[in-house]
């Protein structure tokens, strides 16, 4: 009995000696192969900006209209201006909407591909996916393929916007994983004001029917350069260990952290081999959700993603274009203002996610919402 109790004792601290070395000093740091995979995955939050920032343009282009069998933009501005036909408005509608609609569909299985198929993996399919969709947009000659195209993209995005913050989380140092996890939505906020400012030279420099074909095209060549990227990139250390695989993962994780961190890459793999030792003994269900302990915390966790949505973000940055045309401005210009505003204030969230504390800047953020 008494020995029993030495090796319980012993186990705990060998846990909290392991997790000392690992936290210990400034931490680890970050490899140009880390910093390469890290980057790359992020460019699934520059795909997701830039497909919800380039549309907006687009509708507003004479080439586009004439393509899916639009009127002209009218010249007039102000309460004067004459209203579009009904069947337009709806035909924006779903051009606009089904990029969300496809995300919406696809996000609830993001998180079982992750786990049945592999980050890495599930990662490159939903790049794969949004080259589709991307270029259906780019070839469309009419409002039906154009939307069939926003839908599969934003299938792609449901899936990436989910499973590429788990994949950076997983492969980066953990005292940086909070400012590199932030790097999506840096990556998001980056393609729109990408997006923005695409339009704002095809409209000013090329001015040719088919000049919106090179706003959409451009995602196709992000995809792609994301994609083959990937190609070149590792499995995340945590998602093999949590297959059986200790060994690529100690090989995986020394790759990402350098070969001069033998000590703390060894307390490293044994805190992920006992974190995936202690998922697998939990018996967790559903219902567990809804019990006294979590239901606050579910709740929470879903109310905030779902108010800043309705803040009417999404609109704005979808019909912007189009807004300040009925304003008697330049549209695509003063898009591209909006972009560089909130490409610059997601920076904050960046260098002080881990230095100030999520909840100080999400208290801020709400703040800024109310106001």
């Amino acid at each position: 009995m008494e020995a029993q109790s030495q090796e319980k004792r012993q186990a705990s601290l060998d846990i909290v000696a392991s997790r000392d070395t690992l936290h210990e000093g400034a931490g680890q740091k970050l490899t140009l192969y880390a910093s390469t995979t890290v980057a790359l995955a992020a460019l699934g939050g520059l795909l997701f900006g830039y497909d919800i920032g380039v549309i907006g343009g687009c509708l507003t282009l004479d080439g586009f209209r004439e393509t899916m069998g639009w009127p002209p933009t009218s010249d007039e501005c102000g309460p004067g201006r004459p209203p579009e036909p009904l069947e337009v408005d709806l035909e924006k509608g779903w051009i606009t909407s089904a990029f969300m609609l496809g995300c919406f569909v696809a996000s609830p299985f993001a998180g079982y591909c992750s786990d049945r198929f592999g980050r890495w993996l599930t990662v490159l399919a939903g790049t794969v996916i949004f080259f589709v969709g991307g270029a259906m947009q780019t070839g469309a000659n009419g409002v039906e393929l154009m939307i069939a195209g926003r839908a599969v993209s934003g299938i792609s995005i449901g899936v990436l916007s989910t499973v590429v913050p788990l994949y950076i989380a997983e492969v980066s140092p953990a005292n940086l994983r909070g400012s590199l996890v932030t790097l999506q939505q840096l990556g998001i906020t980056f393609g729109i004001l990408v997006a923005f400012c695409v339009n704002l030279f095809v409209e000013r420099v090329v001015g040719s029917t088919w000049d919106w074909r090179i706003s959409l095209g451009a995602q196709c060549v992000i995809a792609l350069f994301m994609g083959l990227g990937m190609l070149f990139m590792p499995e995340s250390p945590r998602y093999l260990a949590w297959k059986g695989d200790t060994d690529q993962a100690r090989a995986v994780l020394r790759k990402l952290r350098g070969s001069d961190q033998e000590k703390k890459l060894a307390a490293e793999i044994a805190e992920i081999e006992r974190d995936v030792q202690d998922l697998k003994m939990q018996k967790s269900s559903w219902k567990e959700l809804f019990s006294r302990k979590l239901a606050l915390t579910m709740l929470v966790g879903i109310f905030i993603p779902t108010v800043s949505q309705f803040s009417g973000i999404n609109a704005i940055m979808l019909y912007s274009a189009t807004i300040f045309n009925d304003m008697c401005l330049s549209g695509i210009a003063m898009t591209a203002v909006i972009g560089v505003v909130n490409f610059l204030f997601t920076f904050i969230a960046v260098f002080l996610s881990d230095k100030s504390g999520r909840k100080p800047l999400l208290l801020t953020g709400a703040t800024g919402m109310l106001l």
